[in-house]
């Protein structure tokens, strides 16, 4: 085993803001030992207790440094025998406070270092499906959690239906930091409601500077149409103030689902910003049921979606498509769909689209047999001008931008309506999209296109600012590096 710094610091960057620091209180190895007084003595490096140790007697303040390695959790470290549906095996047993959190984090941060097995802390459950497995890590009913750096690959771990390698149900204040998840394809055919990261019924959750991949989760044939609402890498039920930054996803069947469902529904404020979303065979990001009674918004700004099938899916699931949303500064490329890149369920009421905002995007579709944003019957010409639109840079796309019922648009009759003021149908001159690179040409018509709606560079909401997710010279998508 080995150990970073053995007088119980462990500082590493995060790279372009503030580093991660943790005051070590333990430290943790495959071989540790499973007892109390093991949990008591690892306060010395040289003397490390297992995780079911830690897990078992940690308490508020307390944080564990893990060895590299392959940690295997058992059925028998779960609470409840009968239902293991919100369950994780990898979890603690008390809650942390504020300001006094509970966690793990590894050595050498998965984000970073998971090409490489012999660094890895990797953590697993067993490989069964009885009772229907259970998460990997998480947190179920406790508080003020910290994982940073675990690896997971559910290749060898147990997984199905309703589940998540990473699940937190009835929590507030848990943070998933650097890590990486390789998702599986569940067995037995087609499943619905399987992510990478599930959240439910939850608060004041941070998803940031991690890798999910690989998250085909419904069927062994990834191009199926089976359940794809129920197909993102993660999925939020219920839950309000969440934030997903600085996180690549790729290689999956979808990204980002905020579904509601909850009484509640998706309560904002909800924030997506600066993550890396690719070669997804289905949505970027789906927004289900978030609405806000207090002013708050679901912030989706300066993440970079491409090579997906549609960019933004907007879909009920119990009552009516979004509201309060803002979809500001983010880059978009390369949309397969016919159905438009942007594509609105059946599912309108009363407040959708309310007080919502789509700025200063760009979105290259790359694609002529379609267009940006086609709807079902309920989504009226009506109902979409309720939306803030402006600012925006299109490309790429059929004649028509918005199909709606009853309602075809090209940008020039649609602004005609005075809708989209300050919009383009140009090539917003990427400096090199088929390498991933979606920074501007210094010739970009998207350079100083919009205004700072967000406040973005601190300059006032007035100030002028690119289209696109590229604002500045300092941009950074994916997870932060380590120093």
């Amino acid at each position: 085993m080995r150990f970073s710094d053995p007088q119980g610091t462990y500082q590493q960057s995060g790279g372009v803001v503030v580093p991660y620091t943790y005051t070590i209180t333990h430290y943790i190895s495959p071989t540790g030992g499973d007892t109390q007084a093991a949990f008591g003595a690892a306060t010395n490096p040289a003397s490390p207790c297992s995780y079911f140790a830690f897990k078992t007697y940690a308490q508020p303040g307390h944080f564990a440094l893990a060895a590299p390695g392959v940690y295997v959790g058992s059925q028998s470290w779960l609470q409840n025998q009968s239902d293991w549906r919100w369950e994780s095996v990898f979890t603690f047993d008390n809650s942390g406070t504020a300001g006094n959190p509970i966690g793990v984090v590894s050595q050498y941060p998965a984000a970073y270092h998971h090409a490489n097995p012999s660094l890895r802390t990797e953590f697993r459950t067993w490989t069964s499906t009885d009772n229907g497995g259970a998460g990997t890590i998480g947190s179920f009913g406790r508080n003020y959690h910290i994982f940073d750096g675990i690896y997971i690959d559910e290749n060898v771990s147990a997984k199905w239906t309703e589940k998540a390698p990473i699940l937190v149900k009835d929590s507030d204040n848990v943070t998933i930091r650097r890590c990486y998840v390789r998702s599986d394809t569940l067995p037995g055919g087609p499943q619905d409601n399987h992510s990478a990261i599930r959240g439910e019924d939850s608060s004041n959750l941070t998803i940031e500077d991690g890798v999910y991949t690989n998250c085909y989760l419904l069927t062994s044939d990834p191009n199926t149409d089976v359940g794809d609402s129920h197909a993102h890498t993660m999925l939020f039920y219920g839950c309000d103030n969440v934030e997903i930054r600085y996180n690549t996803i790729h290689s999956a069947r979808g990204g980002i689902h905020f579904k509601g469902e909850r009484v509640d529904d998706q309560r904002n404020p909800m924030s997506v910003h600066h993550n890396r979303i690719y070669d997804l065979d289905y949505s970027g990001i789906m927004l289900g049921e978030v609405e806000s009674s207090v002013s708050q918004f679901c912030d989706i700004y300066q993440n970079i979606v491409s090579n997906v099938e549609r960019f933004v899916h907007f879909v009920p699931y119990t009552t009516n498509l979004p509201r309060e949303f803002r979809l500001i500064n983010n880059s978009f490329y390369n949309a397969s769909t016919t159905e438009g890149a942007l594509f609105a369920s059946a599912g309108a009421g009363a407040g959708t689209f309310q007080n919502s905002v789509i700025r200063n995007n760009i979105f290259h579709i790359n694609n002529t047999n379609t267009n940006l944003l086609m709807a079902y019957s309920d989504l009226t010409e009506t109902i979409v001008r309720r939306a803030d639109w402006g600012n925006n840079v299109y490309h790429g796309h059929n004649a028509t931008l918005l199909s709606l019922p009853g309602a075809s648009h090209t940008l020039s009759t649609w602004q005609a309506l005075g809708e989209d003021a300050g919009s383009i149908s140009q090539d917003p001159l990427f400096a090199d999209a088929a390498n991933s690179d979606f920074s501007l040409q210094g010739s970009s018509p998207a350079i100083n296109k919009g205004a700072d709606y967000l406040n973005l560079l601190g300059g006032g909401t007035s100030a002028v600012i690119n289209a696109g997710a590229h604002i500045s010279g300092s941009d950074h998508f994916g997870p932060r590096a380590a120093a």
